[in-house]
């Protein structure tokens, strides 16, 4: 596994920080390429969750979170449902998903079961109203 760098130790203790204060919404913002999705890779098993959805947009990008999950945590199964890749089920520890694609009724309800932890890749676009 990658050798976290001195940034990182810093955002993962202040994301232990916020957790231990009991904040359930947070916001990591970084500069393309400082290692967020690695980071956000390692959530599961940092914070002792079961199931995580991951929400992002654009195929490169929900593949980049499925090999770095699958790097990080070689046993979790991990699964991809966006446009015609419908690989997903409620049975996953985690599900990377676009928003468009989850949004539409039968697949939400093919993934209904609750999530531990809930991840937006590119935050910035969750104002957009077709979120």
């Amino acid at each position: 596994m990658k050798e976290p760098r001195p940034y990182q130790l810093e955002a993962w203790s202040a994301i232990h920080a916020a957790v231990a204060r009991g904040v359930k919404r947070m916001l990591c913002v970084s500069w393309p390429g400082t290692g967020k999705t690695h980071m956000g890779a390692q959530l599961r098993e940092k914070l002792g969750v079961k199931r995580m959805l991951i929400l992002g947009s654009g195929r490169e990008i929900l593949q980049q979170w499925k090999d770095e999950i699958e790097e990080v945590d070689p046993d979790a199964s991990v699964a991809i449902e966006q446009g015609d890749i419908r690989d997903a089920t409620s049975d996953h520890d985690v599900v990377i998903g676009s928003i468009p694609t989850l949004c539409k009724p039968w697949r939400r309800h093919k993934l209904s079961r609750p999530y531990d932890l809930v991840q937006v890749d590119e935050a910035d676009l969750s104002y957009a109203q077709t979120w």
